[in-house]
């Protein structure tokens, strides 16, 4: 039963795709006519049997359905509107975002639905799916693919049979034999430039001529048409006939009726299929009349006409290419049109034709992009920017480098490829960062994002799950499991115990994997979309009814998701480029200064924002003063020997933070308060100095973690100035550095404008 819903859902979302691209057909047809051609009018046709027959096509940003995404939308509408739990667990972008109203999920956003929009609620019975990924289908979907799939069956026996009818009758059939006959055909067959050899039969049947015959085609004439004084008749009958095998109709008719067979609920389908025999009957007598001296033309339109007073229209042969085609007066009217109006090289293929033709395969046989497609934009997404606006700052970072953000903005922004994060989280989880691993750093093979969402309480860690894609071309299942079992045997002192079992996520297989170890037991699900990799793991924190709740609520990300995406207390946040900074200087209310370059021969090496532990002994918070650190890293341009050492001591690091309550303290008290790694204060006596005319208070040497720090640590000098509302720290490692050209450089600079 799985099987058929599966397959009934494919005919609906195939259907629909095709019926669109059946209308678009009509139109260029109508728009281009005469540029394109009877051959390639019939040729356009092909992109309508591929949507109806194959199941899978790329995604593509130029497809047709990307600039028609209500088209797309109304594609996958049909399959929620039969079945929600499909809702509930489609991963394509849509304008309506669906998010599963699932008991213990807190909604990320619910945008005000249009009354044309679709609107579901699941309750979250539909998600108690311990067991097994998807509940039974509904009873209506049952019904609809149980009805669909005795019409194929039904539909397919009769064309089978048709064909078993066909193939018995050719044995009642007489095969030519007259010299003079054969030796027209021999004559016809060479003029179209066709190779294969052709039987031709005749008998009694007055019903017309035809072609039929899948592998081994013929050609049957009535036994009126094979003498003498019908021999100019003759001669186009056999021309035209030729044509069809010459074009290979045969497998053009073959592949319309399976079309028919799959789709029989479509009329819209039935009706293309006709349209497209009308028009091979044009195109293949406009490739007789290509090989046709321009005086025989009309005499090969009198065959036409003629043949219409001659033969009778009841036929009983589907599969066969009659000579009069379709036997209708708008088809004959076109045909008599056609020929009376044919230019010799209208068979051939022009540029234009072959443009507009290409065009519209890469737009008809790809799906849209699903890429996080901005419906308000048309369909056409924008890339996400600051209010601040761009720099032209240069990155002081490599960009192969690993990278940690705490919003998933500059994440989406980076990854330079599409990927989608839940629309829904479970009740207390929230964003925590995102790591960003370029294919480039040591030498991955592709690139990587994983995303954590934590629960805290009390600024403590109460549960925690991960949700990792990978880009690059379709990753076999199989093989991200093994990576998997790897991953954990590293990370493990015992080596975990794995199992697994493919299960359905909307309607494609994945991977639900059990891990055990340290007699705990961990859900982790793998599964790819649109060529990309994803990968869920629940750690302890999440059932398996969760987890699926969360595959779900899957969207790619919106600029409202992306604004709700971002963690203020990560407490420590790399900067890489100008954006990281104002991104963060605003959310800290902080307008640092940040030279690229100081005293001409210190180049930025890094930069951060971190807890206040980073600058000193954290105080009470209080109004005007900051939680975080700006921290900036410098290194002498200059080559220097690569040892850690030289290095160390060619660097230094720059300190701010928002706080007007440290210096005075520092004068009250005579001492430094230093954060020592056990959460504990440490004291470092200050002194007084000067320098362009500002107080500066310089520490004693001391260690980075007061008396935890081991005897042969390097000592550290502290100097801390305030300017305004900002107070500055510059930490020197014990060193011959020009201190005080340092300090005056820094006091020199100006604070950037955000």
């Amino acid at each position: 039963m799985d099987i058929v819903v599966r397959m009934f859902e494919w005919f609906l979302y195939s259907t629909l795709a095709a019926s669109a691209i059946i209308v678009l057909v009509l139109a260029v047809q109508a728009l281009f006519r005469r540029r394109l051609g009877p051959r390639l009018s019939h040729g356009l046709w092909l992109l309508v049997l591929l949507r109806l027959l194959f199941p899978v096509f790329p995604d593509s940003p130029v497809s047709v359905f990307q600039l028609l995404p209500y088209a797309s939308d109304a594609v996958r509408s049909i399959g929620y509107l039969i079945s929600p739990e499909e809702a509930a667990r489609s991963t394509g972008p849509s304008d309506f975002t669906l998010i599963p109203e699932v008991e213990g999920l807190t909604p990320i956003q619910r945008p005000k639905l249009q009354d044309s929009d679709i609107k579901l609620n699941l309750s979250a019975d539909e998600y108690k799916t311990e067991n097994s990924v998807t509940s039974p289908p509904p009873l209506v979907l049952r019904i609809s693919s149980m009805v669909w799939a005795a019409g194929v069956l039904i539909t397919a026996l009769l064309f089978i049979t048709t064909l078993l009818l066909v193939r018995a009758r050719v044995k009642r059939l007489h095969r030519v034999i007259d010299p003079y006959v054969l030796h027209m055909l021999e004559d016809c067959r060479k003029k179209l430039g066709l190779r294969q050899k052709v039987q031709l039969y005749t008998g009694a049947d007055e019903r017309g001529p035809y072609t039929a015959g899948l592998l081994r085609p013929y050609i049957y004439v009535p036994e009126s048409l094979c003498k003498n004084d019908a021999a100019s008749e003759l001669v186009h009958i056999l021309l035209h006939e030729l044509a069809h095998i010459r074009r290979k109709d045969a497998i053009w008719n073959a592949a319309g009726f399976a079309a028919l067979a799959l789709h029989w609920m479509n009329p819209l389908v039935w009706f293309a299929v006709n349209k497209m025999k009308a028009d091979r009957e044009l195109a293949c007598d406009a490739c007789v009349l290509e090989v046709l001296h321009d005086q025989d033309a009309v005499s090969y339109g009198y065959t036409v006409i003629g043949g219409l007073q001659q033969f009778t229209a009841k036929r009983k042969q589907p599969l066969a290419n009659y000579f009069l085609g379709l036997h209708t007066p708008h088809q004959h009217k076109r045909r008599i049109q056609m020929i009376a109006s044919y230019k010799k090289g209208a068979y051939q293929l022009s540029v234009s034709a072959v443009i507009i033709a290409a065009v519209l395969g890469v737009t008809t046989l790809t799906n849209a992009s699903m890429d996080g497609t901005a419906r308000e934009s048309g369909g056409i997404q924008a890339p996400y920017t600051l209010a601040a606006g761009s720099s032209a700052w240069e990155n002081w970072s490599d960009p192969s480098s690993f990278r940690v953000y705490n919003n998933l903005e500059k994440a989406v922004q980076m990854a330079e490829f599409p990927f989608q994060v839940p629309a829904a989280l479970p009740a207390g989880y929230t964003f925590a960062e995102a790591q960003l691993t370029p294919k480039e750093f040591a030498g991955e093979r592709r690139t990587q994002i994983s995303i954590r969402f934590e629960k805290r309480i009390d600024n403590t860690i109460h549960g925690y799950f991960d949700l990792t894609a990978w880009s690059g071309s379709e990753i076999p299942l199989a093989d991200a499991l093994a990576e998997l079992e790897k991953k954990e045997e590293r990370l493990s002192e015992a080596k975990p115990v794995l199992s697994s079992e493919v299960v359905s996520l909307s309607g494609k297989d994945a991977l639900k994997v059990t891990i055990q170890k340290h007699n705990s037991e961990m859900l982790t699900y793998l599964w790819q979309h649109a060529g990309v990799l994803y990968q869920l793991e629940g750690r302890e924190s999440l059932s398996n009814s969760e987890l699926l709740a969360l595959i779900g609520a899957m969207k790619s990300p919106d600029d409202a998701k992306i604004q709700s995406y971002i963690n203020p207390s990560l407490d420590y946040v790399s900067l890489y480029d100008s954006d990281d900074l104002k991104r963060n200087a605003l959310l800290f209310g902080l307008e640092p200064k940040f030279p690229l370059l100081l005293a001409g021969k210190y180049k930025l090496a890094s930069a951060s924002f971190g807890g206040p532990a980073n600058f000193s002994y954290p105080t009470e918070s209080a109004e005007g003063i900051s939680s975080h650190v700006l921290s900036t890293h410098y290194q002498s341009a200059a080559k220097s020997p690569n040892t850690a050492d030289s290095k160390d001591a060619l660097s230094f690091t720059l300190l701010q933070v928002k706080d007007h309550t440290i210096l005075p303290k520092m004068a009250a008290d005579g001492f430094a308060s230093l954060w020592r790694i056990d959460g504990q204060m440490f004291k470092a006596p200050v002194t007084r100095i000067e320098v362009a005319g500002t107080e500066v208070f310089q520490t004693h040497p001391y260690k980075i973690d007061g008396e935890l720090s081991p005897p042969e640590e390097s000592d550290f000098i502290s100097y801390f100035w305030k300017e305004n509302e900002i107070c500055y720290q510059i930490r020197f490692k014990a060193s011959d550095l020009p201190v005080r050209e340092l300090i005056e450089a820094v006091m020199k600079e100006k604070p950037i404008e955000l």
